[in-house]
């Protein structure tokens, strides 16, 4: 039996929540179907009695093609409607739901709800306790049904914290049948064959940190990871996956010129002609025109505010998830981060700091169910030592402790001092000057929880920003 004594909104992201879920089953059944089971959403997880009655119809309403059709829908709204008035209230709302909706984070919004249905038992049980009068007669019976109640509304709760082996099984199949797409909608990739192989793609719930010195060049590498799945994050493709980048040392136009020298293959420095005003050549404009196309084309959002907190990059990405199919967020660099805007920073030392930061991350990407890859710096220990144990290890993380502790994976790029093969010289002397590969750099998989360790030799074009892998 559906209440009709309860107020219709309370709470603007509850509203919202009950909105999408509607819309998602109504219009995108055949996908939410595999993502949650429309016998777990209840009536009484909503709060708008419109929004209880459209789901009571569709629910009483069968599938067509497997599909919910708008006016059988419609059809069994009128019949459980108990007057005009609540059935004018109800068509209202139901064409207000609309199609246009990310269907995919179903499940964020479905927690919304049944976190504020938790609330509001909490709420009239807190309300129930408050009325109460106990004596000394009857005050054990009453505390133990307060009791019981109390559990009853935690262990009914659907917004567990644990999985059956059934579930954990299912869970694991369906990494396994994705694995071998690169187009999968789990997950995007590095697109770099032999660091897809060892580190599992950039799967959801991973911390990824990529840690070099100043000026060897983390952030272009991160830019490349970008450029490596346009096709995936374009505006046009069929699951408009959506990275976000938060650059606490470069502007967005920086970083946007960056990336149309790698997409356009044209120097880094003729594209940052055209910002002072310098004339460069007719086919280098036009490479740039076109590579400006298709990046205006791509779900790629930024934040470039330099001062910003740990707690504003948190709302922002729970903000981007809600609004975008986000999969991928790169921080450019970690250790930039404050704590918070007011004197907590002045509290805690620099490791305690990016223990906390790191830690909220971490976090962060297993409720999200997103990749996020932290830049990070290191110290100058690496620079020191000399022969074969000069390439990077874990402890020259600056504050590396807790980064070594939360992170999935651990990645350190630093220049390796050799020559170039004949065979890369023999491609420079076929190719033109721009497509040249000059120096050698190392990524070293220090830490890795989902498979090896080991070292993948790249070809830096520095003055296109191109990386590719060195054969």
């Amino acid at each position: 039996m559906l209440s009709d004594g309860e107020n219709d909104f309370f709470d603007p992201e509850v509203e919202e929540s009950e909105k999408a879920v509607l819309s998602s089953v109504l219009y995108h059944f055949p996908e939410v179907e595999s993502l949650v089971n429309i016998d777990s959403v209840n009536y009484d997880q909503f709060c708008s009695k419109a929004a209880k009655r459209i789901l009571q119809a569709i629910k009483s309403t069968e599938l067509v093609d497997g599909k919910y059709d708008f006016v059988s829908v419609l059809g069994s709204l009128k019949k459980i409607c108990v007057n005009e008035g609540e059935l004018e209230k109800c068509v209202d709302y139901l064409n207000n739901l609309s199609e246009d909706i990310h269907y995919f984070s179903v499940n964020k919004y479905l927690k919304v709800l049944q976190s504020n249905k938790i609330k509001r038992d909490l709420n009239q049980l807190a309300s129930e306790i408050s009325r109460k009068r106990l004596s000394v007669d009857n005050y054990l019976d009453v505390l133990e049904d307060w009791k019981n109640k109390f559990d009853e509304i935690i262990t009914n709760s659907p917004n567990t914290n644990y999985i059956d082996a059934d579930h954990a099984v299912k869970s694991f199949e369906e990494l396994v049948s994705n694995s071998g797409k690169l187009g999968s909608s789990n997950f995007l990739k590095t697109q770099y064959y032999d660091v897809d192989k060892k580190i599992k793609a950039l799967s959801g719930g991973q911390l990824i940190i990529i840690a070099s010195r100043p000026g060897v060049g983390k952030t272009t590498f991160a830019l490349n990871l970008i450029y490596n799945n346009f096709e995936y994050i374009n505006k046009n493709s069929k699951e408009g996956k959506t990275i976000g980048v938060f650059s606490l040392e470069m502007t967005y136009s920086s970083l946007i010129a960056k990336l149309i020298a790698i997409d356009a293959k044209v120097e880094l420095n003729q594209v940052q002609k055209l910002i002072d005003g310098t004339p460069i050549t007719v086919v280098e404009s036009r490479l740039i025109e076109k590579s400006k196309a298709k990046i205006s084309n791509l779900n790629l959002l930024f934040c470039d505010e330099s001062n910003i907190t740990i707690g504003k990059i948190i709302a922002t990405i729970k903000q981007w998830v809600k609004s975008y199919n986000l999969k991928l967020v790169i921080i450019d660099y970690l250790q930039l981060i404050n704590v918070s805007d007011e004197k907590k920073n002045d509290f805690v030392n620099q490791y305690q700091k990016i223990g906390m930061i790191s830690r909220s991350l971490k976090i962060l990407s297993m409720e999200m169910n997103i990749c996020i890859i932290a830049l990070a710096q290191l110290n100058r220990k690496a620079e020191e030592r000399r022969g074969a144990e000069k390439s990077p290890i874990l402890s020259d993380l600056r504050e590396s402790g807790s980064i070594e502790q939360d992170a999935d994976v651990v990645m350190f790029l630093y220049e390796e001092k050799k020559e170039m093969e004949e065979e890369s010289q023999q491609e420079t002397e076929e190719s033109d000057k721009s497509d040249s590969y000059q120096h050698l750099t190392m990524l070293k998989i220090a830490k890795n929880r989902h498979g090896p360790i080991g070292k993948i030799e790249f070809k830096f074009n520095k003055s296109l920003g191109v990386y590719k892998l060195f054969k």
